[in-house]
């Protein structure tokens, strides 16, 4: 193996990731096994992790330092609207690429010196043939990955607007002290909802229905842009 293991940072059913140094380079890295398609390799975003190496076996990243957006808490309207589009940026290229992530949540979400970044593409899958998957955070899974639907873009887009949810308000939008709770908030759609033109805008990305959500991180990106005074032109979020 060309990749000393130093540290385990996390272990569960679905595998673990660790930091460890390429023995050629010298390079820190993280390595998550198991792996995933190999494909994941071609996605190039300044807002995605890359991925170096990758088989069903191990997948290797490049090493982010930064803070995970579940410690940040609530943030502020200019670093909100930053947060907005470099996501929505990155989730393009990841389906563009020809992928669904599947595990936007904001623990892999990193606030580094450059900006925001989607990490950990272990639950990644291919666009084509996409069916249920339940290997998520319930608290930002769509409802169509509990009901063994089909899914699309707009999968993403749901977990992206309980991420932008919590960003804002610093609390989860399906809540339970149970995972089947959690479950039944998201199928019966029980939600508080944010006002405003950008609460608005985030209801629709959290849309019950995956057809009343928008289809593309483009769409979705485009919709914010012709709501009236939501980022005001010094970045502060106006809500009437």
């Amino acid at each position: 193996m060309p990749h000393e293991l130093l540290k385990c940072l996390s272990r569960s059913s679905q595998g673990e990731v660790w930091r460890a140094r390429d023995q050629e380079t010298g390079a820190i890295v993280a390595v998550k096994r198991p792996g995933g398609p190999a494909g994941l390799v071609s996605i190039r975003h300044p807002n995605v992790v890359r991925v170096l190496e990758c088989d069903a076996e191990m997948m290797v990243m490049e090493w982010i330092q930064g803070d995970t957006l579940d410690k940040l808490g609530p943030v502020d309207a200019a670093r909100f609207e930053v947060l907005v589009h470099q996501l929505l940026g990155g989730l393009e290229a990841i389906h563009e690429s020809g992928f669904l992530h599947l595990d936007l949540k904001p623990d892999n979400i990193l606030q580094t010196a450059c900006g925001f970044v989607i990490t950990d593409l272990g639950n990644a899958r291919p666009l084509a043939g996409a069916t249920a998957c339940l290997k998520g955070s319930v608290h930002y899974m769509a409802p169509e990955c509990f009901e063994g639907d089909k899914m699309d873009e707009r999968a993403d887009l749901y977990s992206l607007g309980c991420v932008f949810y919590f960003s804002l308000t610093g609390r989860m939008a399906f809540e339970g002290e149970l995972a089947a709770q959690v479950i039944t908030a998201h199928l019966q759609h029980r939600v508080t909802s944010i006002e405003g033109p950008l609460g608005d805008w985030i209801g629709r990305l959290m849309a019950r229905n995956a057809n009343d959500r928008p289809r593309t991180a483009r769409e979705a990106l485009s919709l914010l842009c012709r709501c009236p005074a939501v980022f005001q032109r010094d970045g502060a979020v106006e809500d009437r």
